[in-house]
């Protein structure tokens, strides 16, 4: 059976972080000259860095390559952002983590 969009956000909600963390909906970042948008409950997508325009309006759009298993918690902290996928994450770290200044854009869940 496969979850509703609703059954993400509680996830991500009641996903375990440190004192202080938030938890977000989606965020975009930058990375090796790549742009990369994590929403939670899809696959990253990932925006090489020879497109034209600016990062946050990139990513916008269904452009990019999906890239490893569904994103099942985005957790900001103080230091760094945390992105959870689910097992197995395919290539990727489980955290990926990503630091502040990496971010151009995080949606925050209300």
């Amino acid at each position: 059976m496969q979850k509703g969009y609703s059954d993400w956000v509680h996830q991500a909600r009641v996903f375990p972080g440190p004192s202080g963390s938030r938890p977000a909906r989606s965020l975009i970042y930058t990375q090796g000259g790549d742009i990369y948008k994590a929403t939670i409950g899809r696959p990253r997508k990932r925006y090489p860095g020879r497109s034209l325009g600016s990062g946050t309006a990139r990513a916008s759009r269904a452009e990019g390559q999906e890239s490893g298993n569904a994103v099942i918690a985005i957790v900001v902290t103080d230091r760094l952002v945390e992105i959870w996928s689910r097992e197995p994450a395919q290539g990727w770290a489980n955290p990926s983590l990503v630091r502040h200044d990496e971010v151009t854009n995080i949606q925050y869940l209300a």
